[in-house]
């Protein structure tokens, strides 16, 4: 989290990408590499981790609506039902 914070967005792709590989259903972990790929402009592939993460988890669904409307390469809906429908796509 530490790298992401720091704007280190490659690094902590990474650090993620290898929790994932040690434990392959941590909705969490998913969230946060889906953010750090909207973060790297990787758009398509960190919006699909975060939709993983959410149908794993509902109660991420704040985080990653947060996620993709403060990430650079992002996505903002002006309605908080259209945002909630777009994460919970599966």
């Amino acid at each position: 989290q530490l790298l992401y914070l720091d704007g280190d967005y490659a690094a902590a792709a990474d650090a993620y990408r290898r929790a994932l590989a040690a434990n392959p259903g941590d909705p969490a972990a998913r969230a946060n590499l889906g953010a750090c790929r909207l973060e790297l402009g990787e758009r398509t592939g960190g919006e699909a981790d975060l939709q993983a993460a959410v149908r794993a988890a509902p109660q991420l669904a704040g985080h990653a609506i947060a996620a993709m409307a403060m990430a650079s390469h992002g996505r903002f809906f002006l309605r908080l039902s259209a945002a909630t429908e777009f994460v919970s796509r599966g």
